[in-house]
């Protein structure tokens, strides 16, 4: 638990050491479960993985794309596939 503090800052560490205050014995699950709630973005990864959009470039897209699916287990690749073209822009 405390390696991973070394990683954080600003605000993140603020919210570890507030956690860590309430309570003295944090898991490693709860840890994670406590930052997916506050960093991980309205709905469940599913929810924002079938409403990820391009916005920007392909290059960006793709970062938030393996972002979002690194956090949800495997899916097939066909699913990968259809998410994955689903949200780019119609003229990629």
């Amino acid at each position: 638990m405390r390696l991973s503090q070394i990683s954080m800052e600003n605000g993140t560490i603020h919210f570890f050491n507030s956690l860590l205050l309430e309570n003295e014995n944090l898991m490693w699950e709860e840890l994670k479960y406590e930052l997916m709630q506050r960093y991980a973005g309205k709905g469940t990864m599913y929810e924002q993985l079938s409403a990820l959009q391009q916005t920007r470039s392909v290059d960006d897209y793709i970062q938030r794309f393996e972002c979002l699916i690194a956090q949800i287990p495997k899916l097939q690749d066909e699913q990968y596939f259809t998410c994955f073209t689903h949200g780019l822009k119609e003229e990629i």
